[in-house]
């Protein structure tokens, strides 16, 4: 291939996209839970560690929703693709060999 082509494989991105929903179906809620369930003996660092996790586990469902968010991009991407690979391989395969110059 030369630098200008471009190549789209419909599957890497389905691949992505499975992989990215799998990630992303381990992470909400269980990591932090734990954590915030610590006990420090000290009233000001509870409340500190509770508002630091509280905080914590809001960026981290934030980023599993952009995942999967990602994922459905990714599918329909590959989805396109295909589509327009099809459609336009059925027109080449249409082509009579008198339309052609």
């Amino acid at each position: 291939m030369g630098d200008a082509d471009f190549r789209v494989v419909a599957e890497g991105l389905v691949d992505a996209a499975r992989a990215l929903n799998a990630l992303s179906d381990l992470v909400p809620g269980r990591f932090i839970e734990g954590l915030s369930l610590a006990r420090t003996g000290h009233d000001r660092l509870q409340t500190v560690l509770g508002d630091f996790t509280a905080r914590w586990q809001e960026g981290v469902d934030a980023l599993a929703a952009d995942s999967r968010a990602t994922a459905v991009s990714l599918k329909t991407a590959a989805e396109n693709y295909v589509h327009m690979d099809l459609e336009t391989a059925a027109m080449f395969l249409s082509l009579k060999v008198s339309d052609t110059p």
